[in-house]
């Protein structure tokens, strides 16, 4: 959470695009990491989420499939799972690791990148 902390202290959150749902979205992560700890797996943390998002009335999907194509045919290549995708406009990637590294950045960058959202 210090490295999302860091990010957060920066003149960049001025930039973001649903900024009222995106600090919602952080505060429930920081409040279930205040409140769980930071030892579990990720699939305990994903259930933990989903009660979070309802008892705040987030609207969400767990675990959707978004489509992959080859760009130049358009044909479908494959799918990707991210773990959650919230009010249809934010992409929620879970991770339950000490620290995030580039390697985790670049996947869910490229994960965005290849998504309508």
């Amino acid at each position: 959470m210090t490295q999302m902390n860091d990010r957060l202290n920066t003149d960049d959150t001025d930039k973001f695009l649903y900024r009222e749902l995106s600090y919602k979205i952080i505060g429930i992560c920081m409040e279930m990491h205040n409140e769980y700890g930071p030892h579990h797996n990720e699939r305990i943390y994903h259930k933990l989420v989903e009660e979070y998002f309802e008892r705040n009335k987030i609207k969400y999907l767990s675990k959707p499939k978004i489509s992959v194509y080859f760009k130049e045919s358009g044909k479908k290549i494959g799918c990707y799972e991210p773990d959650f995708l919230i009010v249809n406009v934010i992409i929620l990637e879970l991770k339950a690791l000490p620290f995030v590294s580039g390697r985790e950045e670049k996947q869910l960058v490229e994960y965005v990148k290849i998504s309508p959202y």
